[in-house]
């Protein structure tokens, strides 16, 4: 997993992406169970608030995982990371187009 081009703070959502890819985890069900944040963070080398945005977060906004309070981390199905995807790229798409035309605007006046 660890390579010369992958930057150390992006290893634990590789790991853990590449966990939920291969099925190890099925949909509905919490991660296998890992290693502290304290000691994945040493293993890589990187902070355990890096760990934490970079193993758990950044899964999350992507569609991977919910973190239900007081509950803990559900795996999602492959059709909410797809609909995940697809609807960030969208807001993106949208974003660019009201800041042309805010720009178009404004170049009028």
């Amino acid at each position: 997993m660890t390579t010369a081009s992958t930057p150390p703070r992006q290893l634990p959502r590789r790991r853990y992406l590449a966990q939920i890819d291969s099925g190890q985890d099925p949909p509905g069900t919490r991660p296998a169970p890992a290693p502290s944040e304290r000691a994945q963070a040493a293993q890589v080398g990187v902070s355990r608030t890096v760990q934490r945005g970079e193993a758990l977060l950044a899964p999350e906004i992507r569609g991977y995982v919910e973190i239900r309070i007081g509950a803990g981390v559900f795996v999602l199905p492959a059709s909410v990371r797809s609909r995940t995807a697809m609807q960030a790229h969208m807001d993106e798409v949208s974003e660019r187009f009201l800041a042309l035309v805010v720009e178009a605007e404004d170049s009028d006046d």
